[in-house]
């Protein structure tokens, strides 16, 4: 997966200043010429930036992870997690969803929430998340939470920002961010 980027970032680029070259270049003084070049070379051209693209984004797609450590996270996600998280699962979309789970104790937690200026709140009413590891059979049963905290993330740079909700009886921390 990782040469296909660059394969048809080439191509697209290949294809354009060929394409540009050849409309420029005067073979023939009789104007009918350019126009039908710019015709029949327009869809190879746009073809080609589309392919270059769609290829682009499918590389920059999903990744997902399980049970991972800190250091094996961190460089993966691109998102800032306590130090002290461990068993961490995440997926993410396109760079613009990312769903993160991972072991922490509480204090750990509200000294992240306290480092991020993110304000914890004690759970009130019970709050229902989506894991992102599925069980072994699996399906991805809601998780119930009483106890613990729930926070929402502040929006950076025009962001959306997400939610942080911390589960005290698995001492889980459930962490969802979305850019879009």
């Amino acid at each position: 997966m990782s040469i296909v980027f660059p394969m048809a970032l080439f191509a697209s680029v290949a294809c354009t200043a060929t394409a540009l070259f050849l409309a420029r270049r005067r073979i023939s003084r009789k104007p009918r010429f350019g126009c039908l070049l710019a015709i029949l070379a327009s869809p190879y051209i746009f073809g080609a930036l589309f392919y270059g693209w769609l290829t682009f984004f499918v590389w920059l797609g999903d990744s997902k992870g399980a049970d991972l450590s800190y250091e094996e996270a961190k460089g993966r996600m691109g998102i800032s997690l306590p130090t002290s998280a461990s068993q961490i699962d995440f997926s993410k979309h396109y760079h613009h969803s990312c769903s993160v789970d991972f072991s922490i104790d509480e204090q750990g937690f509200l000294d992240w929430c306290e480092s991020e200026n993110w304000i914890a709140n004690p759970i009130v009413e019970e709050v229902v998340v989506d894991p992102v590891r599925p069980s072994s059979d699996g399906e991805r049963p809601e998780i119930l939470i009483t106890k613990g905290y729930s926070a929402i993330t502040v929006p950076i740079d025009g962001d959306f920002g997400g939610t942080v909700t911390y589960d005290k009886e698995s001492q889980r921390a459930f962490y969802r961010f979305h850019s879009f």
